[in-house]
């Protein structure tokens, strides 16, 4: 699921945000944060290298939460959600500042 993550998030955040407008679910859009970034003006190539970078720091927390056990495990599992919080928050702080 850790490996996972970053893309089922986005795009279940991607479609909290689709849905409310009235949209059907399955039509197409551009809410995804990866095309929100791309859309604030990072290229795709940093935009896919972050990412990467990120599913790599998701790979490290995979590991070590299959070696350890109890508040430790729990611990790890928690923090697999940093990575995508930090997409939010960058894409968030962008869009703010195109719109002052």
């Amino acid at each position: 699921f850790m490996l996972s993550s970053l893309f089922i998030f986005d795009a279940g955040f991607a479609l909290l945000r689709h849905l409310p407008k009235g949209k059907d679910w399955l039509e197409p859009h551009l809410d995804h944060y990866f095309q929100r970034l791309i859309k604030l003006g990072y290229s795709h190539s940093v935009v896919t290298l972050f990412y990467s970078a990120l599913n790599v720091i998701l790979g490290v927390l995979a590991i070590l939460y299959f070696q350890t056990q109890g508040l430790p495990a729990l611990a790890i599992a928690v923090s697999s959600f940093i990575p995508f919080l930090l997409i939010v928050i960058i894409t968030i702080q962008s869009e703010g500042k195109i719109q002052e």
